[in-house]
């Protein structure tokens, strides 16, 4: 598990604390993946390299990774609240 603090906001890998209602509700706002089911989501979250990004204790953003933890990642699902847009979170 990784842990990045700064400012309010912290970055962790920790997939237990991602809620997966809260990834639909960031995905239905997406042109991507809108209709994805909350069951898909579970599972990429399951199958996947993810990072929660939290602004005080609420998921605020989500991010995830497939790989093969040696030479293929592809990043996927990047996606920050737009109220927290402006503080420059994706690039971190």
């Amino acid at each position: 598990m990784m842990r990045w603090e700064f400012g309010r906001y912290t970055i962790n890998t920790d997939k237990s604390l991602i809620s997966a209602d809260r990834v639909k509700e960031f995905l239905s706002d997406s042109y991507w993946a809108r209709d994805r089911s909350k069951e898909l989501i579970e599972k990429t979250i399951e199958n996947s390299f993810c990072y929660g990004v939290y602004h005080e204790e609420e998921l605020i953003g989500f991010a995830r990774v497939v790989t093969d933890y040696s030479t293929i990642v592809w990043i996927s699902d990047v996606y920050i609240d737009r109220i927290h847009r402006e503080k420059v979170l994706a690039k971190k």
